[in-house]
């Protein structure tokens, strides 16, 4: 089963050998986006690896979003995600 969920941006994430992360900390600004794949959400045992994509509207014709997206998904590439969650809204 395929899935695209949005989380806020406190959980941790885990990229291969490196330290425990927020999401918040990525540096998700308007007009940026970025896709991590394989890795952990949580400093909880138990949970496998999925991937994190982060995706902020631009601005536009002078109006911004107040808030970017933070997806967990297990699907394998950024624009099926995103495109995926587009769709809900």
């Amino acid at each position: 089963m395929k899935f695209v969920l949005r989380v806020k941006e406190y959980p941790y994430i885990q990229e291969e050998s490196s330290d425990y992360t927020r999401v918040s900390e990525l540096g998700l600004l308007p007009g940026n986006s970025w896709f991590l794949t394989s890795v952990k959400v949580t400093k909880q045992k138990g949970f496998g690896q999925f991937n994190v994509a982060g995706y902020w509207r631009r601005k536009y014709r002078g109006k911004v979003e107040d808030e970017g997206w933070y997806l967990l998904t297990n699907l394998g590439r950024y624009q099926p995600a995103i495109a995926a969650f587009k769709c809900l809204e």
